[in-house]
């Protein structure tokens, strides 16, 4: 079947939002031990690494498909919730991957010898792929008033259904941050 049914994206969607919150809840309980110690790369701070890094994957996955989704509300109670621009989710992921990629091994370090597991080439490309899209053109919504905030975008084409093709006015930026870590991860980082 070449386009999923509604019951398949639902799935996918549930999916994801519970692997972020494992992965959320892990990367909690190693912060709240205080097994992190800051500028030492050893095995908490890889598990760590890797925690947050699916996290990011999993939102990434989620905006990549579904745009414009709830954000943070992981491992809490919540009643009622709203949506959070793709780019607030999108800036807070990239912050937070720039955050712990300098925690993790790269292959062949701290005996990751096989790509089961997530390491620190693999956050730097997670970071340039975001990136790289976030400052391309896509899809937006145009029927929600005041989601993008202060976001300001160039158009193309008409309105039409409640969106527009568009692009950040400073998307450069982001192109800049993808040469940036996807450099890293194919010539700094790439492991033995």
């Amino acid at each position: 079947e070449l386009i999923p049914s509604a019951n398949d994206k639902q799935t996918q969607y549930d999916a994801l939002c519970a692997s972020l919150a494992v992965a959320s809840r892990v990367a909690n309980i190693i912060d709240e031990k205080g097994f992190v110690t800051a500028g030492v790369v050893d095995e908490w701070s890889q598990v760590y690494g890797e925690a947050i890094s699916l996290w990011a994957l999993c939102y990434w996955q989620l905006t990549l498909h579904f745009g414009d989704v709830p954000f943070g509300n992981e491992n809490k109670l919540v009643t009622e919730y709203g949506l959070t621009s793709r780019f607030v989710i999108i800036d807070n992921i990239i912050d937070e991957l720039k955050r712990v990629e300098g925690m993790m091994y790269v292959m062949g370090e701290g005996g990751i010898t096989t790509p089961e597991r997530i390491t620190r080439t693999f956050a730097n490309a997670l970071i340039g792929e975001i990136a790289l899209h976030a400052g391309g053109w896509q899809t937006i919504r145009t029927d929600v008033e005041g989601l993008y905030g202060d976001v300001q975008f160039e158009k193309k084409g008409v309105e039409a259904n409640g969106c527009v093709y568009a692009r950040r006015t400073d998307w450069m930026e982001y192109i800049k941050v993808a040469e940036d870590y996807l450099t890293r991860a194919i010539t700094t980082h790439i492991g033995d």
